[in-house]
């Protein structure tokens, strides 16, 4: 089996754990139960919180940077927040999303 497939498995497995857990009625994070008007939600509002925080602090470090936000990789367009492969990739889901093609 290549590391390929094996990491594949690995994130389908993930996923239908959280699948499971969501179905239940839990938070992916905690395991807590979902406050009843957060079922739609995967995670708490706890667990929400902090993935913003930790979120919201790397996008800072890497702008810092200057690097691309969403990859973190590449360096950001002048100006910008992205690099111009994550920015393109991001308005094509922005135009399918408005246009229902997605």
């Amino acid at each position: 089996m290549s590391i390929d497939d094996y990491d594949e498995r690995k994130r389908a497995s993930a996923r239908r754990y959280q699948e499971n857990l969501h179905a239940r009625g839990l938070c992916i994070r905690c395991r807590k139960p979902l406050e009843a008007s957060r079922v739609h939600y995967l995670e708490c509002e706890a667990c929400s919180a902090v993935n913003r925080a930790r979120s919201l602090e790397r996008q800072k470090r890497l702008a810092e940077r200057g690097l691309c936000v969403q990859c973190g990789v590449r360096q950001a367009m002048t100006g910008r927040k992205r690099c111009l492969i994550c920015a393109a990739q991001a308005a094509d889901a922005d135009y399918k999303r408005r246009h229902g093609q997605g």
